[in-house]
Parts: structure tokens; sequence; C-alpha cells
């Protein structure tokens, strides 16, 4: 199995989790599987890490909305409601593009510490120069 199919099934599964884990109601499940994402993505371009983690945070919050919006839950009357209580205008797919934002700024600040302390790991681990006679 290459890296790319692996990744790509981390991230199906990372979005098939977030999903479970928003409809039990557990928010910063976006944040961990971004985390797993970012350290198995750390040996490959940064662009590759916040791709997989932001597409499973996106589509892992996505999915229990839609899912509810088809059992004939009140999604988008739910969401302007919320709007309007945030000060946002009263639309429900503004409330519900900032609920998908929000899960993917959670992947995006995992991935930048998942990127941040690899990068501190590489270079305690790096052999230090030799100093010059």
């Amino acid at each position: 199995m290459t890296t790319d199919s692996r990744l790509r099934t981390a991230t199906a599964a990372g979005a098939a989790l977030i999903a479970l884990a928003t409809a039990l109601q557990f928010w910063p499940m976006p944040f961990l599987v971004a985390l797993v994402l970012g350290i198995l993505a750390v040996r490959r371009r940064a662009r590759i890490a916040v791709l997989c983690a932001t597409t499973a945070a996106a589509v892992g919050w996505s999915l229990p909305l839609i899912w509810r919006a088809v059992a004939g839950d009140p999604v988008l009357g739910t969401a302007r409601v919320t709007a309007g209580l945030a000060g946002l205008p009263a639309t429900g797919w503004l409330a519900i593009l900032v609920t998908i934002l929000v899960a993917v700024l959670q992947a995006l600040a995992a991935v930048w510490v998942t990127r941040t302390f690899s990068a501190l790991r590489a270079t305690r681990t790096s052999p230090s120069p030799s100093p010059s006679p």
C-alpha cells in the first residue's frame, strides 16, 4: 500500500470518525483526527496534510447535518435562528458554513501543531555541526 493510498484511506476514515463523533456531540474530533493525519503526512508536503485534514473535517461535520436534513429535521430553520442569535444575517446556509469553517479551522490548527513539533524534533535529533578548530 503506497503512502498516497494510506493517506486517502486515513482521510476517509477520519471523515467517518468525525461524523460519528459529531453525531455524538464530541466537537473536538476534527482537531484530534487532523493531529493523526498530520503525523501520517509528516514526511510529505504540508499542503497534502492540510488538504487531507481539512477535507476530513469539512466532510465529517457536513455528513451529520445532511443526514439530519434528509431525516426531516429543521436544520435550516435552526441554523437561521442560530445565525440571528449570533449577530449574523438570519440565513441558514451562512450559519452552516460558519459551522463547517470551525471544523476546518480546528484541522488547520492541528496540522500546524503537528508540523511545528515535527520540525522541532528534527532540529533536536539532527547532528550539531562540529566546532571549527
